[in-house]
């Protein structure tokens, strides 16, 4: 993305296309500790046709990622550690948007004391991680193809049965209906003082049908 340019222009904005993630001038705030510091802010925006792009996100972080959008392309889903009243922990949440830029909602509530890194930006599988999204498989939001169900990895423990690791949960585009679908046994120590670890994915859908 180096040399990239945003240029504010004035058009008619169809249904969104696709998702584009974007550096922007500036200093993000709040920075992460790792990875550098030198990360530049990054934002969401959707594109409709070949020209027309809409900014969608002005979290001005360094770590907004994005998702998909749903089939009616109507709302773009996405990654982000914005504090607010609902995150004050600054973890990775996923997110929705309209694609015409109005009704921001957070639709995970991941909680979290864990006092090591937040944000969206994962550390490597054996340092101390913040709860967060995507952080075993790269940041992979996908939703299925017949069922709309949002699919993705976590860190956290929201439904208290992911205590040392990743696992792979699903749940309704609008947060409702949240399951776990693995019970991987995470980072374990056995008798000896040798390590294990078991940690879901890759994890992938087809394509629906046409």
């Amino acid at each position: 993305m180096e040399g990239t340019r945003v240029v504010p222009t004035l058009g008619v904005l169809g249904r969104g296309t696709d998702l584009l993630r974007l550096p922007l001038p500036g200093t993000p705030v709040s920075p992460p500790t790792t990875p550098p510091t030198d990360f530049p802010i990054t934002e969401v925006f959707v594109q409709s046709g070949k020209n027309l792009l809409l900014q969608l996100t002005k979290f001005r972080r360094a770590d907004t990622f994005i998702g998909f959008l749903n089939p009616t392309h109507t709302r773009a889903f996405f990654l982000a550690s914005a504090p607010s009243r609902a995150n004050p922990h600054a973890n990775c949440q996923l997110f929705s948007i309209g694609t015409n830029g109005s009704g921001l909602r957070q639709i995970t509530r991941f909680g979290g004391t864990n006092p090591f890194i937040p944000g969206c930006f994962t550390t490597g599988f054996f340092l101390p991680r913040a709860c967060g999204i995507g952080y075993g498989y790269y940041r992979v939001v996908i939703q299925d193809p017949l069922t709309r169900a949002v699919v993705f990895d976590s860190s956290c423990d929201p439904l208290g049965a992911n205590p040392f690791g990743d696992q792979v949960f699903a749940m309704r585009p609008d947060g409702h209906g949240l399951r776990q679908l693995t019970d991987a046994s995470g980072f374990t120590t056995n008798p000896d003082g040798s390590i294990r670890v078991e940690l879901p994915g890759p994890f992938a859908y087809s394509a629906g049908l046409p």
